[in-house]
C-alpha cells in the first residue's frame, strides 16, 4: 500500500509531492488507517508467494526423488 502511494504522487507531473520519501508514506498511511492500513493488501501477496513455494517444493522433491532412485 505504501509503495504504490509512493508510486501515484511520484509519477503525477506538475503536482507537489505531499510524502518526503518512504517514511513520509508510512507516516501518512499509519496516521490514515494505523496499523492496519499499514498491511492492508499485504494477504493477497502471502497468499500468492505461498502457493508458488509449495509448487516449487513439490518440483523439488519429484525431481530430488527420481534423481535418488535411478
Amino acid at each position: 500500500m505504501a509503495d504504490t502511494r509512493a508510486s501515484i504522487k511520484d509519477g503525477m507531473r506538475g503536482v507537489q509531492s505531499t510524502h518526503n520519501g518512504i517514511k513520509g508514506v508510512l507516516t501518512s498511511v499509519y496516521k490514515e488507517g494505523g496499523v492496519r492500513g499499514l498491511y492492508r493488501g499485504a494477504g493477497m501477496y502471502v497468499t500468492g508467494s505461498t502457493k508458488i513455494n509449495e509448487i516449487g517444493f513439490c518440483v523439488g522433491e519429484i525431481r530430488w526423488n527420481t534423481y535418488l532412485w535411478r
